[in-house]
């Protein structure tokens, strides 16, 4: 396959994405008060869950279809507006922007429908109609089912949009047959994804510098920035070794590794929002919920590196396993913020010694 770039348009999009993601953080810390409940985590996850599933539908659709014409633009900008409409239908109260925000998100799908359509009408000689119809299909049973959720009354309104949203998705799981028959440009997906995450690293460093007081600097910003440019690294080295050429791709795993991955660094920024804004750390639900995503953030990015590249053999494996568990238990005991971002520091640099020490010294030594 040839080699397809990242547009101009892709990143704005991404850009206005990565923003919006920071707000579904900031309504959710207005829910917790303090006390982070599995019905928060729920509301955090459901917010976070429609946007992916537009961008996972959007992404796919121009990895395959893109090709720069007049109306894909159009629907760019189009998609982009109701996306900042639907952030504006955020809130902790969940039930005052309801229908506002149900109704915005099926638009949404019928819009990233109605494109798949066009841009197959348009593209037949290229492409085979089963592979969009589980696309298609999917998108537009997610429209019926959260039309159905608006009638509903009680919070059960809010379950079943969660089941529509959540058949989104996950549908284009069940059609790999298909989307092997025609590959995603992986390096493009690739580059997409990667962007994205450096996207929500440079959102996390904005939040912190925001509140860094030049003359009375606090050490917890320090730690902090050291945290956030490790894991910036150790993410950066595994995009860099990342086997990319390989054709016959769907891409799924990789798509799907790394909206856990953005869930998880999410819900990080969350903890952080939370002990700089409020000092809720000493809570026992944000004390592992932290440890729980960092750790999560960890062997994710060792699942993506494992699946597509060789640099990590069984005994690293085995290592890194035993440095991730050392760092659970550290954590788990020590109850200072700064100290435990101190042993995540340590950890990651440990794992990237662990993993990239031949290549770090043959290339940047």
């Amino acid at each position: 396959m040839n080699k397809k770039e990242v547009s101009m348009s892709e990143l704005f999009f991404d850009l206005i994405f990565v923003s919006i993601l920071s707000q579904v953080n900031q309504a959710t810390a207005h829910m917790t008060d303090g006390i982070l409940s599995a019905e928060n985590l729920l509301k955090n996850f459901m917010l976070f869950l429609i946007f992916v599933a537009i961008w996972v539908y959007r992404t796919l659709l121009v990895n395959r279809f893109f090709n720069k014409k007049w109306y894909q633009y159009a629907f760019v900008f189009i998609d982009m507006f109701l996306i900042i409409l639907l952030s504006r239908a955020i809130d902790s109260d969940f039930q005052s922007t309801f229908t506002p925000g149900v109704l915005i998100t099926t638009l949404l799908f019928l819009s990233i429908a109605t494109q798949y359509i066009l841009n197959y009408i348009l593209n037949k000689e290229r492409f085979d109609i089963r592979l969009i119809l589980p696309y298609v299909l999917s998108l537009i049973l997610a429209s019926l089912i959260s039309i159905f959720s608006l009638f509903i009354n009680g919070n059960s309104n809010v379950l079943v949009f969660l089941i529509a949203v959540t058949i989104a998705s996950i549908v284009p799981l069940f059609f790999q047959k298909q989307a092997k028959k025609h590959p995603v440009y992986f390096d493009h997906l690739s580059e997409r994804l990667s962007l994205f995450v450096i996207l929500m690293f440079g959102e996390g460093l904005i939040f912190i510098a925001s509140d860094i007081s030049v003359f009375s600097l606090n050490p917890v910003y320090i730690i902090m920035f050291m945290l956030l440019v490790s894991l910036f690294i150790l993410y950066t080295l595994h995009y860099k070794y990342t086997e990319k050429a390989k054709a016959k791709r769907t891409g799924f795993f990789t798509l799907y590794i790394h909206l856990f991955i953005l869930y998880f660094i999410d819900i990080m920024f969350l903890v952080i929002n939370e002990e700089m804004q409020h000092d809720h750390f000493s809570s026992f639900n944000y004390h592992y919920l932290y440890i729980t995503a960092f750790t999560m953030y960890l062997i994710l990015l060792l699942a993506n590196t494992k699946h597509y590249s060789s640099i990590l053999s069984s005994s690293k494996v085995k290592m890194n396993i035993i440095v991730i568990v050392i760092c659970v238990v550290l954590s788990s005991i020590l109850n200072s913020f700064v100290l435990i971002n101190i042993v995540f520091i340590l950890t990651i640099l440990t794992i990237i010694f662990i993993n990239y020490k031949n290549k770090i010294k043959k290339e940047f030594i």
